[in-house]
This record gives structure tokens, C-alpha cells and sequence, in this order.
């Protein structure tokens, strides 16, 4: 059986290490082997017993002594297939890989926005280090040609799938009152919470609770504007958990007022999990969720106002958000099931092979 190596920086909370998680669980043509430069692997927990994660540490910043290390393990491990996630694997492990002439498959999953000049230029300079690239979304395929110079036709846009079967057992849309929000993820810029909080202060005589779930550099800036509001009462901050399920349980809507978003898997998780999601209108989160159909959008222009009309609103009607998730739930069972991810991507490592 072919072996493919995945190259990750961590397995901590985050997107990219889900995608990682969910593709080598549930792919069982190939063997599966994940390599990551620092020891931060919470969600390690959640692999199947057949994968293992090997520790190759990158030590200080530039570290070029790491392109050896990950030669050495590569030829260990015996990898036929290297699949690299997120910029530290795609600069390290790339170089490594064509060192030893194995084939890449670089997976993008996010506009990179904040990403400074030389990173941009290093992905422009080894661009052509990977043999095929994979992308989550139309969004992030775009960007990926505008920022990288890489032609769309050499993207295929292959969406994340889930496990369905741990979303589905979730209870029915409750309506709790006060009705229970939930942010899950990254505590970054990109993920707009501050927008949230702002937007919570304007509406704190209605009947709400929002818990705030994650970590990042972020914390101490949205603990301090929750002070600052004194919402302390009705806004919380939790450390991220690998048990998302038991979150989507006890809360009825999730928010995710993204400034930008390569996919969303969150929304997506919500969703099949029967929750109400009340996102921004951008990128990858407008491919997958239909306003007021599987979701609520909220457009950018004035973003703070417009999401608190959608709170307001969906405050106020119970009927329709209670279809709304039922249809989410309905579509992203029918669209976003792992084996359709799992079947493409096994599909490219043989092309390769």
C-alpha cells in the first residue's frame, strides 16, 4: 500500500489540522503518516490508531537544519507522497521532498491576508515545488493565483467534508431562553469577534448569552472590550476543546463574523449538527451557505449593524430559524459527507503514484 506523508506544522486547534485529522481517519487506500515540527498535537487524540505523528522539531526561526531532518525522516518513513499544509510545511517540507524527487500536494485553506511580503514571495519562488494544489474553495483558489501566480486550471477545488455520523446525533434547534450564541475557533483579527461584541453591547437588553470558545493573540483584546462593555455577565471565555459536539448541543446559533474566511469549517460543522448559523457574507463562507435558506449572511458594508439585525432577528423568529436549520442540516448532509472528500484526494495521490 502506498504511503503518504503529511507535513503540518502542529496539530493544535485549528482548520487545517481538522482537515488533516478527518482525510487520514477515513482514507483506507493508502497508509497514512503526519509529521509536525512542534510538540502542540491536542487534536492527535481524535487519529485513528493506524496513523502516527512524528515529532521533527524546528529549532529557531530560519532553522535550516530542518530540510535534513525531515530528508532523514521522509526516507524513514518511506514516503511515496508528500502532502503539505500551511506555510512552515510548505516551505520546509517541499524543499525536503524534491530533494529526495518525491511528489508534493500542497493544500491551501485560507486568504492570507495578513501574511507578510517574504512569505508571499517564497510561495511565488516554489510554486512549481508542488505537483498539484488543492484549495477548499473558488475563494481561496482566486487567491491563490492572484498572491502565488498559480494558474486556477492547476487547483482543483476540492471542499472539506465531515464525519456526519458525529454531528447527527446532536439535539433538535431548542430555542433556549436566553437564547445561547457560540463563537469556536481562532481568537485572531481575521475572526471579527470584536465586531460581535460590539454588536451584543447595542442589543444587551434582549435575552442572550454568547460563549466565546478558543485561543489566540486575540484573547486579551476581546477580554478587555468585553470589560470595557461590562458584558462579563453575558459573554464568556472558554479554552478551545476537542469536544466541538457537546458545544453545538448546548447552544442554539453559532456566529462566525469572519473579516475574511477560506472555507468555514465550523459553519459547516454547525450545520450538519442542526444549528442556526449566522455568518459573513465572504469568500468561502458565501459558497456553501444560502442566505436565509441554510443560514443568515450578514453583508460587510456596515457589518456591526447588519449583524444586529440578524441577532434581532433571529431572536424574534422562531419558526423560520427553526426551518433554516433543518434545511442546513438536510444540504450539508447531502454535499459535505467525508467520503467525497476522501474519495478525490485518494483519487489525486494515485495520479501521482
Amino acid at each position: 500500500m502506498r504511503k503518504v506523508v503529511h507535513i503540518i506544522p502542529t496539530l493544535s486547534f485549528g482548520g487545517a489540522e481538522k482537515f488533516v485529522v478527518n482525510l487520514v481517519n477515513n482514507s483506507h487506500n493508502f497508509q497514512h503518516e503526519i509529521i509536525i515540527f512542534k510538540d502542540q498535537q491536542p487534536l492527535a487524540d481524535l487519529l485513528e490508531d493506524k496513523v502516527n505523528v512524528h515529532l521533527v522539531e524546528k529549532e529557531g526561526r530560519i532553522s535550516l537544519g530542518l530540510f535534513s531532518k525531515l530528508e532523514q525522516k521522509l526516507r524513514e518513513l518511506d514516503a511515496d507522497i508528500v502532502h503539505t499544509n500551511l506555510f512552515g510545511a510548505d516551505f520546509w517540507g517541499r524543499i525536503a521532498a524534491s530533494r529526495l524527487d518525491l511528489p508534493v500536494i500542497t493544500t491551501e485553506h485560507n486568504l492570507n491576508k495578513q501574511e507578510i511580503w517574504a512569505k508571499s514571495l517564497i510561495k511565488r519562488a516554489l510554486k512549481n515545488y508542488s505537483k498539484v494544489y488543492t484549495s477548499p474553495s473558488v475563494a481561496v483558489q482566486k487567491y491563490m493565483n492572484l498572491n502565488y501566480g498559480i494558474e486556477k486550471e492547476n487547483v482543483e477545488v476540492i471542499p472539506h467534508g465531515l464525519e456526519l455520523s458525529n454531528f447527527l446525533h446532536t439535539e433538535p434547534f431548542m430555542y433556549h431562553i436566553p437564547l445561547r450564541f457560540l463563537i469556536l475557533g481562532r481568537l485572531v483579527m481575521q475572526k471579527g469577534i470584536d465586531r460581535a461584541i460590539e454588536a451584543f453591547k447595542a442589543i444587551e437588553h434582549k435575552e442572550w448569552s454568547l460563549d466565546i470558545v478558543g485561543e489566540g493573540e486575540e484573547f486579551k483584546n476581546i477580554k478587555r472590550k468585553i470589560d470595557k462593555y461590562d458584558l462579563n455577565n453575558r459573554i464568556r471565555l472558554w479554552d478551545p476543546t476537542k469536544d466541538v459536539v457537546s458545544e453545538y448541543n448546548s447552544h442554539d446559533v453559532v456566529l462566525i463574523p469572519s473579516r475574511w474566511e477560506g472555507f468555514g469549517l465550523v459553519a459547516l460543522e454547525a450545520m450538519v449538527a442542526g444549528r442556526v448559523v449566522v455568518a459573513s457574507d465572504v469568500d468561502g463562507l458565501s459558497e456553501f451557505i444560502e442566505d436565509e435558506e441554510t443560514g443568515f449572511l450578514i453583508e460587510t458594508d456596515d457589518i456591526v449593524q447588519n449583524l444586529i439585525e440578524k441577532i434581532e432577528f433571529v431572536l424574534e423568529e422562531k419558526k423560520r430559524c427553526r426551518e433554516v436549520a433543518e434545511n442546513a442540516r438536510q444540504y450539508a448532509k447531502n454535499n459535505f459527507g467525508i467520503d467525497r472528500m476522501v474519495k478525490k484526494y485518494e483519487n489525486l495521490y494515485r495520479e501521482l503514484c
